[in-house]
C-alpha cells in the first residue's frame, strides 16, 4: 500500500466514526432550560446583511436551535436531549413530551452531509486512482477540518 491509499483509509475511518456518532450514539439527557436568547449577528460590509441567531442555555449545555424552538421555549422548561458519546455534540433536542427531535442544520452538515461526502469521494479515489487526486485532497481538507472541529 502507498500513502496515498493509506491517507484514504484514514479519512474513510474518520467519516466512518462521525457518521455513526451521529446516527447511533447518543445519550439521553433531560434537562431545565434556564434561559433562550436571541442575538443579532451583523455583517459590515456593504450590503449591511445580518441574521438572528437562537440559543438555549441549560446548567450544563449551551446550544443552537431553530426560531420556531426558541419561540416556545420558557425558562423551566424541560428538554430532551440526546448527545453524542464520541464527540458530546447535541444530535438533537425537543421539548419533554413532544414526538420529534430537531437537529440543527450544523450538525446535520458535520454529522451526515461530510462524511458521506468522503465517503463517496472515497469510492472514487478507489476505484479511479490518479484521476481524482484533487477531488480527493479536497474532500480530505473538509473532513480534516469538520474533524476538528467536533474535538473542541
Amino acid at each position: 500500500m502507498n500513502f496515498k491509499t493509506i491517507s484514504l483509509w484514514i479519512f474513510v475511518a474518520i467519516a466512518l466514526a462521525t457518521l455513526m456518532d451521529t446516527l447511533f450514539s447518543f445519550k439521553p439527557i433531560t434537562e431545565e432550560v434556564i434561559y433562550s436568547r436571541a442575538t443579532k449577528e451583523q455583517y459590515f460590509n456593504a450590503a449591511r446583511n445580518s441574521h438572528t441567531t437562537y440559543k438555549v442555555i441549560t446548567a450544563n449545555h449551551s446550544f443552537y436551535v431553530d426560531e420556531v424552538f426558541h419561540g416556545t421555549t420558557q425558562p423551566g422548561d424541560r428538554i430532551e436531549i440526546k448527545q453524542s458519546l464520541l464527540f458530546d455534540e447535541i444530535n438533537g433536542y425537543k421539548k419533554e413530551g413532544s414526538a420529534n427531535y430537531e437537529m440543527s442544520n450544523m450538525r446535520i452538515v458535520s454529522g451526515y452531509a461530510s462524511s458521506i461526502a468522503m465517503l463517496l469521494v472515497a469510492i472514487l479515489g478507489f476505484r479511479f486512482k490518479n484521476k481524482v487526486n484533487t477531488l480527493v485532497f479536497v474532500t480530505q481538507s473538509l473532513t480534516l477540518g469538520n474533524f476538528i472541529y467536533l474535538i473542541q
